[in-house]
């Protein structure tokens, strides 16, 4: 579901992850979401608001390199710190994810193996 920020005029925003509007930090009104038309419909991952680029310094929630505010509690960009990237967390201290060894996670990082000749 999405929703558009009265406030500030902004569109689209992910009514899961967008509690606060990342453009002038308005709170959602949850009674305000709605499905886009199908013709309109894209994936989460298509979402020009998605992906974790900065930490919110209030709550530690990761944000768009875009939003001016955080997604999560509202807070102004201000003292936040850069999300670490999956291949730098894992060449550097061969951290993983939750129930992944760090050898499962270098293998994902390693460039893939040339087919086989045979």
């Amino acid at each position: 579901m999405l929703w558009d920020c009265p406030s500030c005029g902004t569109c689209k925003l992910l009514g899961l992850t967008h509690r606060f509007c990342p453009n002038c930090g308005a709170p959602q009104d949850p009674t305000l979401r709605y499905f886009p038309p199908q013709d309109e419909a894209i994936a989460v991952e298509d979402h020009p608001l998605v992906g974790p680029d900065w930490r919110c310094s209030g709550c530690d929630a990761p944000n768009h390199a875009r939003a001016t505010f955080c997604g999560a509690c509202g807070a102004p960009r201000s003292g936040d710190r850069p999300v670490a990237l999956r291949h730098d967390v894992v060449s550097t201290s061969g951290a993983a994810f939750q129930g992944e060894t760090a050898a499962d996670a270098k293998r994902d990082l390693a460039p893939p193996s040339p087919p086989s000749s045979s």
